[in-house]
């Protein structure tokens, strides 16, 4: 049905009306929130609900209420759900185009009608070039790709499930496609200051990431819990500041020198890694799994990229996997690992800018690398052992911190490091 006359809202009465109300949002001032009150199918005359490539409400505001409705997939269906993006035939107008914000809640995303390889590379909702964006107790479930936020500033993920995932669950990015005929700098279309608060991601036999963080600045995961099957993924979180999926490293891509935090608290993992023998997944050479894996890129001079992960716990059949693998694309960057509760015999670490322990005597200081921080880890005086880390390479410059109850005080592990103005070797 049309806008309830004397309101800014838009009562969803079917399919096609929902797709009249997102497009009326782009010329119709008086607009700004979409009320769904049941399950819709993408109609055959659509390829896929498009999101308003700018909204004309003076808010500069789109809310979507889900009330608990669903989105179907229609069989076939090959572009995704919902989805706002922009090309470089299409660019955005203007900068205040991609500061647009969208509310989306209780909106539930399913792609089972698709069939096949289709819903195998469906994607459920793709928002890009808007910023304070909150995507809350929505369920996306049985696509290729849940969310995926690109160029996106500043947003709010609160309370979601992805459920049987083929590939990602979860995704932020940037993309610079359209920058080329418009007045941006490439820092301007950066996705940064993105929370996940209290997500899931489950993944099926065939998923391979729960969290992609790539590109994108600033970002804290809280509270979220990573599932999948016993056959395994590659990441259950990837944080890439380039972007890139492979291990290699292309000098002059797209934000090989962004400088930025990454943040995960209280994080619970319950699947594996699958081993050295799969594939890299963007087809390159064998790809080492780890549950969670960090790519920063630090400065040429010091340390810039931060990491820290407080608060890890591990099911007990799966921390025998790679646990953290940090490399740096250039420089040094800081990788701090607190409070994990549990690790059983078999879980490593994986670094670079390492020293292989039996020729430490020999070593000399890397040019590159990730310097590592523990504090009150499990087992945390045996932590720099050679069984700890991937081809008994381990961090050259390191600290563990932890109190020990057997002697009743508090232990430090370092090597060749400055504390009270003093150097320090383990």
């Amino acid at each position: 049905m049309p806008q309830t006359p004397g309101t800014n809202q838009w009562i969803v009465t079917s399919a096609l009306d929902f797709q009249t109300a997102l497009t009326a949002v782009e010329t119709n001032s008086t607009l700004n929130t979409i009320v769904i009150t049941r399950d819709i199918i993408t109609p055959a005359s659509i390829t896929g609900f498009k999101l308003p490539k700018k909204i004309a409400h003076s808010s500069n505001k789109l809310i979507i209420q889900g009330n608990n409705s669903t989105i179907l997939a229609k069989s076939g269906q090959t572009d995704p759900l919902l989805s706002r993006s922009f090309t470089s035939a299409a660019p955005p107008a203007l900068l205040g185009d991609i500061k647009d914000q969208i509310l989306i809640t209780d909106l539930n995303f399913n792609g089972t009608n698709a069939g096949g390889n289709n819903t195998t590379s469906l994607k459920a909702l793709v928002i890009e070039g808007a910023s304070n964006v909150l995507v809350e107790n929505c369920n996306f479930s049985t696509v290729g790709n849940g969310l995926i936020l690109s160029s996106v500033q500043t947003a709010l993920v609160n309370n979601c499930l992805a459920q049987n995932i083929y590939s990602t669950a979860y995704t932020t990015t940037s993309t610079n496609a359209w920058n080329t005929t418009n007045p941006f700098s490439v820092l301007s279309t950066y996705s940064r200051n993105i929370t996940f608060n209290k997500c899931t991601s489950s993944l099926n036999d065939s998923g391979l990431y729960g969290f992609v963080i790539q590109k994108t600045a600033n970002v804290v995961l809280n509270d979220c819990i990573a599932n999948g099957t016993t056959l395994g993924t590659i990441h259950h979180v990837l944080f890439d500041s380039q972007g890139g999926l492979s291990n290699s490293v292309t000098p002059g891509g797209f934000g090989d020198e962004l400088i930025n935090n990454f943040n995960i608290y209280n994080i619970t993992i319950n699947s594996p890694v699958k081993g050295t023998t799969d594939p890299c997944p963007d087809g390159g050479l064998l790809y080492q799994g780890a549950l969670i894996r960090i790519k920063a890129a630090g400065s040429l001079t010091a340390s810039g990229s931060y990491a820290k992960i407080d608060g890890l716990h591990l099911n007990p059949n799966v921390s025998s996997s790679v646990v953290v693998d940090a490399s740096s694309a250039r420089g040094f960057n800081d990788l701090y690992v607190y409070n994990i509760p549990y690790l059983n015999p078999g879980a490593q670490f994986s670094t670079d800018g390492g020293i292989i322990l039996a020729n430490l005597n020999c070593s000399v200081p890397p040019a590159t690398g990730t310097i590592w921080e523990f504090k009150e880890t499990f087992d945390a005086a045996n932590i720099f052992t050679a069984g700890r880390w991937v081809n008994s390479v381990i961090p050259f410059y390191r600290l563990a911190d932890n109190f020990s109850f057997s002697s009743r005080s508090k232990n430090y592990l370092t090597n060749f490091m400055m504390i009270n103005n003093k150097t320090v070797s383990q």
